[in-house]
């Protein structure tokens, strides 16, 4: 089984739409991402853990993507430490 660690604000800033999205709006941003991703996986036997910067506004229900927020820590230290439990 792959698993795939993606820094969701980085990947934001990649697709111009959501980009554009993210300038007015960084909760919708963050969920129209979740919900791209859960669509792509959705068919795949995979893990997906999707980071964001900062705390959790409102809950985005996916379901084949874990959403983790890094809180006090960024986004690149969380991704280093679930790849150093890995």
């Amino acid at each position: 089984m792959i698993t795939y660690i993606i820094d969701g604000n980085n990947l934001i800033g990649q697709i111009p739409s959501l980009n554009k999205i993210q300038r007015k709006n960084k909760q919708a941003s963050r969920e129209k991402l979740a919900f791209m991703l859960d669509n792509y996986f959705m068919s795949k036997k995979n893990k997906v853990f999707l980071h964001f910067d900062g705390f959790k506004a409102d809950a985005i229900k996916t379901n084949q993507v874990r959403i983790i927020y890094s809180e006090k820590m960024t986004a690149d230290d969380t991704i280093k430490r679930q790849i150093e439990q890995a």
